[in-house]
């Protein structure tokens, strides 16, 4: 993952600040320094800071960019910053992370704002395979896939269910799709032989961790879903079964015991990224919003219609 995390805090029309937090992996001291560049598409430079006398393994920087050129779903604008340690003078290591200067905000009565304006996410579920190319991460298929949905009207994608590959995240970014990602598909109980369920105990934690951190510069990336579908009938899941961290006294699974894994979950998401959500899709109201599967061959339109009204006014899950 990234040694250089970038977010915008502050954004007016006549300048943006850009809140740089490097972390520095191996010793350091006196001799220790840390420089950042902020470079335009053209590599001119807007700002420039250096931290001297570095005493800690995680800097934080304030740089400012006047005027700033904002990234939107139809002008994705992108700056980069060229962080550099330096050791005695000499350059240690450079990273060259790109990002958009952009705000986001849900609101419960007015929707997603992206910029201060309110935006309809227009979506689609899509998996990471490519057809007949498999599961491998070619850039160009990245691209071809995030460009098709895009000129099919989408502005907004949801992944199922994993990770995606940092490529299609690129391509998020420069052709405008905004994205929700996934990380866990399963728990505990394993939905094939050879699955996440066999790791999920011991790794989820560092995992998630490591994801969040991959992946929190793309201006593109809006939410984290958690879960996905242990709510879902095929699976014959509930959350309950699954959420062995969620115990009363006697040892049973507590009610709601799912919801609550994922509101550990987004817990730890927001502590190394604020500045998006994190819920469970599918799987009740764990986290910070609710999301649902409405499965046309299960239940009849109108009554998934009345479910969303129900919603709102209650704020239950159902």
């Amino acid at each position: 993952w990234s040694g250089t995390w970038v977010n915008t805090p502050e954004i007016t029309s006549s300048h943006a600040i850009v809140a740089a937090e490097v972390t520095v992996d191996g010793k350091i001291g006196t001799a220790v320094t840390v420089q950042n560049i902020i470079r335009n598409d053209k590599g001119g430079v807007v700002a420039h800071g250096e931290i001297l006398n570095v005493d800690s393994s995680v800097i934080k920087d304030t740089l400012t960019i006047v005027n700033p050129h904002l990234w939107d779903i139809e002008d994705t604008y992108q700056y980069t910053l060229e962080t550099t340690v330096k050791v005695n003078g000499t350059a240690t290591d450079i990273y060259n992370p790109r990002f958009g200067v952009r705000s986001t905000a849900f609101d419960v009565d007015h929707g997603f704002f992206l910029n201060g304006k309110p935006i309809k996410l227009h979506g689609a579920c899509i998996h990471a395979d490519h057809g007949p190319l498999g599961v491998a991460c070619y850039d160009a298929a990245e691209i071809r896939k995030v460009r098709l949905l895009k000129r099919a009207g989408f502005n907004a994608v949801r992944l199922s269910h994993h990770p995606f590959s940092s490529a299609f995240l690129d391509a998020c970014d420069a052709e405008g799709l905004l994205v929700e990602a996934n990380f866990f598909d399963v728990w505990r109980v394993a939905k094939m032989k050879y699955d996440y369920s066999l790791a999920f105990a011991r790794d989820w934690k560092r995992d998630l961790t490591w994801t969040v951190l991959r992946d929190r510069n793309h201006p593109s990336l809006i939410a984290h879903h958690i879960s996905c579908n242990f709510l879902n009938p095929r699976y014959n899941q509930y959350p309950q079964s699954l959420a062995r961290d969620a115990r009363n006294k006697d040892g049973k699974v507590a009610k709601g015991g799912g919801e609550q894994v994922i509101d550990k979950g987004a817990e730890i998401g927001r502590e190394f990224n604020p500045h998006v959500l994190f819920y469970g899709h599918a799987d009740g109201n764990g986290g910070d919003i609710s999301g649902a599967n409405l499965y046309l061959n299960w239940t009849p339109l109108q009554e998934r219609e009345d479910w969303f009204s129900s919603w709102a006014e209650s704020g239950d899950y159902p």
